[in-house]
């Protein structure tokens, strides 16, 4: 098992690679194409569409049911 200053050194690593890439580590924002409200709306018409689509929000819970994974999210 790794020692806390390996695992540190390696996140960091990451950080400075991201960097490198021109990619934020830790963005202040970010960009989301429907609230959670929204997609629930209008879920149907979206689905219909095939496109990709962005949101955001915390993940509040996460639940297993054997293969399956339902995820809790919350965008205030």
């Amino acid at each position: 098992m790794a020692s806390q200053e390996e695992i540190r050194d390696i996140r960091i690593q990451k950080m400075q690679r991201l960097k490198e890439l021109g990619m934020e580590s830790y963005p202040s924002h970010v960009l989301r194409d429907f609230s959670l409200a929204e997609v629930k709306l209008n879920f149907d018409t979206l689905e219909k569409d095939g496109s990709s689509k962005s949101v955001a929000g915390r993940v509040m819970a996460i639940r297993g049911q054997g293969a399956i994974l339902f995820v809790v999210l919350y965008d205030g």
